[in-house]
């Protein structure tokens, strides 16, 4: 992942040694790839229509109901600003290969609440049915910013220095 982040910030030799010749400035090289995968990104990042039907849809009542339920889906996406967030997300995709979602639940607003994660870092485990079992995500961040992003978990995070910093 390093190196591919490496050769869309333009840092293609230290991936390649000698894969371009000396004279083609590396801005260039860095530039077409990047224009590359964003162009086919935006290809990719709309969403999909959604329409939650079911096999037997011959009644009125069947139809209501599938016709609710594909209300409650848009919904969903649009509370989650799923939209936006897919056209870095499939940026990310054309990059790396995969592209990890997670759902959490917005007891305010009372539903669930999808997000696009960056995959840098991200490992998932998979079982033989391709279900997803594990994922892990690795930062390199300061501990306090980490801390910052997840509050539940400062004092596992910060371990002593965060008794001393809620005292202060």
């Amino acid at each position: 992942m390093s190196d591919v982040r490496d050769v869309r910030n333009g840092d293609v030799n230290r991936v390649m040694p000698g894969a371009f010749p000396s004279n083609w400035p590396r801005p260039i090289v860095a530039n077409f790839i990047d224009v590359t995968a964003r162009d086919l990104s935006e290809v990719i990042a709309p969403l999909p229509s959604i329409n939650c039907s079911s096999g037997n849809m011959t009644s009125d009542r069947s139809k209501k109901f599938s016709s609710k339920r594909t209300k409650i889906a848009h919904y969903y996406t649009q509370e989650s600003r799923l939209a936006i967030q897919m056209f870095s997300g499939a940026d990310r995709y054309v990059t790396y290969g995969f592209l990890p979602f997670y759902v959490y639940p917005d007891y305010e607003k009372k539903c669930p609440v999808i997000c696009v994660e960056d995959p840098y870092g991200s490992y998932a485990e998979f079982d033989l049915k391709n279900n997803c079992t594990a994922w892990a995500k690795s930062w390199r961040e300061s501990a306090a910013d980490l801390a910052a992003k997840f509050p539940e978990y400062a004092s596992k995070i910060l371990g002593n220095d965060y008794r001393i910093s809620k005292e202060t």
